[in-house]
């Protein structure tokens, strides 16, 4: 317990770094693929690390935007638990704003519809007849 706790003081230092990394994550780097991404979170690191913002050893944005258990159930609502996958599942559930899917194989789609079902989700498509009254 005491490990524990002298632990996670001295982690208490890296959360406005590692929250930084999974912001700018989360803001900027979304839409990109799995190598730009990891690119652009290393080139951030290491302007950071330059301009002396304490960060942990190493920072992760999925690890600071999900835990183990969201991304568990997000695979039991339909979401692929590779990488990727999971990010993109932090970034939505993180999101204030309505976040742009590009989902050539629907599984984020899938995902949305099994995740939000309890929320009442309805679902429509420009031009349909009855898309107005889905508002």
């Amino acid at each position: 317990w005491e490990q524990t706790v002298a632990r996670a003081g001295e982690e208490l230092v890296f959360i406005p770094g590692d929250t930084l990394v999974a912001c700018s994550f989360a803001s900027y780097v979304g839409v990109f693929t799995r190598t730009y991404r990891e690119a652009c979170v290393s080139n951030f690191i290491e302007y950071l690390n330059k301009k002396n913002v304490p960060l942990g050893p190493k920072p992760d944005p999925l690890g600071v935007l999900a835990t183990d258990a969201e991304m568990a159930a997000w695979a039991g609502q339909g979401l692929p638990s590779d990488r990727v996958s999971c990010e993109n599942g932090a970034i939505m559930t993180n999101s204030q704003r309505w976040g742009l899917i590009i989902d050539p194989q629907l599984q984020g789609i899938v995902w949305i519809k099994n995740k939000e079902a309890e929320n009442g989700l309805q679902v429509t498509r420009m031009g349909h007849s009855k898309m107005l009254n889905t508002f």
